[in-house]
């Protein structure tokens, strides 16, 4: 990070996910949380209309679990985008 705060450099890492756990979950388990928080954003003012999603539920891929208690996506959306628009 320079002295205002923004972004220099990064480095990308790469992970091995296991494949039970990409095509399925545990009960009250959820992967690729950023999903559900795109879905949870999707209607965000200044965000193209083109990304076409609406909520989680309406996909079947959601099949064990839609929400988190004490997780609200939409506020996590908010700050992915402020953490993005940063860079």
């Amino acid at each position: 990070f320079d002295a205002s705060g923004k972004l220099l450099s990064a480095q990308i890492s790469n992970y091995l996910l296991e494949k039970c756990r990409i095509v399925t979950q545990q009960p009250d388990e959820r992967n690729y949380h950023i999903f559900y928080q795109l879905c949870a954003g999707a209607n965000t003012p200044g965000l193209p209309h083109g990304l076409q999603l609406s909520e989680a539920c309406n996909f079947s891929y959601i099949e064990t679990c839609e929400t988190i208690s004490g997780v609200n996506d939409a506020a996590e959306f908010s700050e992915v985008l402020d953490c993005m628009m940063s860079l």
